[in-house]
């Protein structure tokens, strides 16, 4: 049976369509539905059943932010594809990379439709083939991520969310690319209704958002190594300079206290002690002696702020 809400997508689909254009009325039958229409294929000369390869993600919410998913084209995508010239590689019932991988890699994956040049009567029956064009399949992409350090990074986050992300030290490659939650990309490609849509998109756990790459987060103390090398560049830390840490800081002119992880403070201090203990006050003083711009300057040369430029859309 075909719902209400499937009766207006094919009208809909019907009027932007071709005189000779296919459009989908179902798909994913099961073999039960494919058998009773074959039955009663007589009775629909203008309907026919073909087969059609699916996206298969194994792997699912493991690799869903890394590779994302692909569906079926939007008038959206049809327009913004018209508008680079790439509508002519599309047809109504294709499918497209949406998001991940798939997205940013979708001009290389896609490959070339096939074309049959073909005489039909004034019905739009075909009589025979006068030209045939070959498709041309895709490239290829290979990942660097390493699928056992992908699956240990995903389970070390247990049942919290958020991002880890392993480097190559040598050359930078990805080898693991993680955020948590993630979601089944097959729901994607094999279609959902709006209350499964509504779960995923109003989840407070919010799935659909890839925090290794859309996110943007306080380095925390990440950061200390970078200002203690601004420090020594700009001659205002030696290595051997020392402070007394009473487990606060505050600046000058102000009785507020800025306090340090440790309650009663680390003692004596110098550069080495502070980064193996993770100091909060010397680093406190340090950026205060050292002043916005000088810490945006050595910043700016590690690359922070700045796009790493890692192959997917959206960062």
């Amino acid at each position: 049976k075909i719902s209400v809400e499937e009766r207006v997508r094919i009208e809909k689909a019907m009027q932007k369509a071709g005189r000779f254009s296919n459009i989908i009325i179902r798909d994913d039958l099961s073999e039960d539905e494919i058998a009773r229409f074959t039955a009663n294929a007589y009775r629909f000369p203008d309907i026919k059943l073909s087969a059609q390869l699916y996206r298969e993600y194994p792997h699912s919410e493991l690799t869903s932010h890394l590779l994302g998913y692909v569906r079926r084209v939007s008038e959206a995508d049809l327009d913004r594809l018209t508008e680079k010239g790439l509508r002519a590689r599309y047809i109504n019932s294709d499918w497209i990379g949406k998001r991940g991988i798939e997205a940013f890699y979708e001009s290389k994956l896609r490959g070339q439709l096939g074309l049959n040049h073909v005489e039909v009567d004034s019905r739009g029956t075909e009589l025979r083939v006068l030209d045939r064009q070959h498709p041309v399949g895709g490239e290829d992409v290979f990942l660097t991520i390493d699928l056992a350090l992908q699956k240990a990074a995903f389970e070390a986050l247990g049942n919290q969310n958020g991002a880890l992300v392993a480097l190559d030290p040598n050359d930078g490659s990805v080898l693991a690319f993680v955020s948590k939650p993630g979601y089944d990309p097959s729901l994607f490609v094999r279609g959902f209704d709006e209350f499964t849509w509504r779960q995923i998109r109003d989840s407070a756990d919010r799935p659909l958002v890839n925090r290794a790459s859309d996110g943007v987060y306080p380095p925390g103390s990440t950061l200390k190594p970078f200002i203690a090398i601004a420090g020594l560049e700009e001659n205002v830390r030696t290595p051997e300079w020392s402070m007394w840490d009473p487990g606060f800081f505050s600046l000058p002119g102000s009785q507020y206290k800025f306090r340090d992880w440790k309650k009663g403070g680390h003692g004596e201090v110098n550069l080495h002690k502070a980064i193996v203990e993770s100091v909060d006050t010397y680093f406190y003083k340090l950026a205060h002696e050292l002043e916005i711009e000088k810490i945006h300057k050595y910043l700016d040369q590690f690359g922070f702020g700045s796009k790493t430029g890692i192959d997917l859309p959206r960062e």
